[in-house]
């Protein structure tokens, strides 16, 4: 079996848990961690 190394990158914390989720389903997924990351834009 291959190994391969992957990131996701979506807005809104829904998304991620439902494409985690889809991803531990298809295949055999280890999910090693998750980083928030807040942009504050000032004009």
């Amino acid at each position: 079996m291959s190994i391969a190394v992957g990131m996701l990158e979506t807005q809104g914390f829904p998304a991620i848990v439902e494409a985690a989720d889809a991803m531990v389903k298809a295949a055999q997924v280890t999910l090693v961690g998750y980083e928030k990351l807040v942009v504050v834009v000032s004009l």
